[in-house]
This record gives C-alpha cells, sequence and structure tokens, in this order.
C-alpha cells in the first residue's frame, strides 16, 4: 500500500525540496497504479492545514482521503480499518513530516508487523535536519530505505514489457 501522509496545500509550501518529493510522489501514484497497488492520502487537521495538493488530487479520481488529529495515522481508526480491510502487509510511506507523521506511523506500523518501505525521495520536512533525523529514527526502528524508482522497478522487473514502456514515461515525465 503506497501511503501518501499529509501533503496538504499549507503545509507543503514550507517543505524543504517541495518540488521534487511533489515530483516524486506523483511518479509513485502513477507507477503504483498501473501494479494496481492501493493509494491511500491522509490529511492532518484539513481545516488548518487545507486539502491534500492539487498535483496529487488530480491523479486520484475516487481520492477519500482520511482526516485525522494523530500524528500517527494508525491512531485514526478508518484508516487503521481501512488498511485492515486491503489485507496487505507492507506500506511505502510518503509525504511529510519525515520527523513527526512519518517517523510515528512507522512505529506504529512496525509495532503491528507491517514491513514499511520510506520512500525517501518523496518524504520531506521543514528543514533538511528534521527530515535526516526522522528517516535515521525510522530505520533504527526497522523501516526500509527506499526510492520511488527502486520500488516501481522492483515491482516490473524487468524491460520490454508493455507495463515496462508505461513506467519508463512515467519516469521520464516526472523527473
Amino acid at each position: 500500500v503506497v501511503v501518501v501522509v499529509d501533503a496538504q496545500e499549507r503545509l507543503m509550501p514550507f517543505i524543504d525540496g517541495v518540488t521534487t518529493i511533489t515530483k516524486n510522489i506523483r511518479k509513485v501514484i502513477r507507477g503504483s497504479q498501473i501494479f494496481d497497488i492501493p493509494i491511500v492520502v491522509t490529511e492532518q487537521y484539513p481545516q488548518g492545514l487545507g486539502q491534500t495538493i492539487a498535483p496529487i488530487t488530480e491523479l486520484l479520481t475516487e481520492l477519500h482521503p482520511f482526516s485525522k488529529l494523530s500524528f500517527d495515522c494508525f491512531e485514526c481508526q478508518p484508516f487503521s480499518d481501512h488498511l485492515e480491510q486491503l489485507g496487505r502487509r507492507t506500506l511505502a510511506l510518503s509525504g511529510v513530516e519525515a520527523h513527526i507523521c512519518i517517523y510515528q506511523t512507522a512505529l506504529s506500523a512496525l509495532r503491528r508487523g507491517f514491513s514499511v518501505l520510506l520512500l525517501e525521495d518523496a518524504i520531506g520536512a521543514r528543514n533538511a535536519e528534521a527530515r535526516a533525523v526522522g528517516l535515521h529514527a525510522a530505520h533504527t526502528a526497522g523501516a526500509q530505505p527506499c526510492h520511488s524508482e527502486m520500488l516501481l522497478y522492483s515491482l516490473e522487473r524487468q524491460a520490454g514489457t508493455p507495463t515496462f514502456r508505461r513506467l519508463l514515461n512515467i519516469v521520464k515525465e516526472e523527473s
């Protein structure tokens, strides 16, 4: 399951490297759609931080973000219930902020027996230090570092297929 955490209108403009992070989240979403990988979106206090940014929502025709107040996405019961219904046991986390919601969600997922991939080129924070500390702490707890293209090409596994060509176009367009 690809999880896009809190990529919201009033938060993303303050994220260090926001343009690259947004492109990489888009790349992961578009690639995941080729492979029918479920995509889940969360929004932290949308009344204050706004909705998920347009470059992401325009890719998701049936967007039903999980609104939350807790930093740990799993403390939002509808989110937890939805993941259980999906029955998948690997989460690929993207979004913001690395040292807050990403970190706490990763820890909670690991405690619940999920494998956690941190899509590091699609994860941000307001500054590089907070991002680095959050990712390091999540790695220490057992989350695995990953890159958006690493994930997508791992799903594809070989060149020369029709899906490979589609994936290659996505990678080129979103780079």
